[in-house]
């Protein structure tokens, strides 16, 4: 799975930057974080904060680094996703969008 299908399923979804709220914000965050832990990587450091610039913006800090974009819902639409992350390191955070994608889906 790629960013670029992820951000299609999202579209389709009918999920944009503008009408995601902080609190759907917090949803995703849970689920992001399930799907760090059960994909082992990072050893179990990995750890997201909302950024305080933008809430709508989640930061990751690991054991290697402070300070990181996981997911990243941007004034101009777009819709950020591990930008650092290699094909297999992003992974958990496109599983994330896709299950957070379908539980707002259905709760709407």
């Amino acid at each position: 799975m790629t960013r670029d299908e992820v951000r299609a399923t999202l579209k389709e979804a009918g999920i944009t930057v503008a009408n995601v709220t902080e609190d759907e914000i917090k949803g995703l965050r849970r689920i992001v974080n399930k799907h760090l832990k059960a994909s082992g990587i990072y050893e179990g450091t990995a750890k997201l904060r909302r950024a305080k610039k933008d809430l709508r913006f989640l930061e990751m800090q690991t054991h290697q680094w402070e300070r990181r974009e996981a997911i990243s819902f941007n004034p101009d639409g777009f819709i950020g996703v591990a930008g650092w992350a290699d094909k297999w390191n992003v992974q958990p955070f496109l599983s994330a969008l896709l299950e957070w994608s379908s539980t707002r889906s259905s709760a709407q």
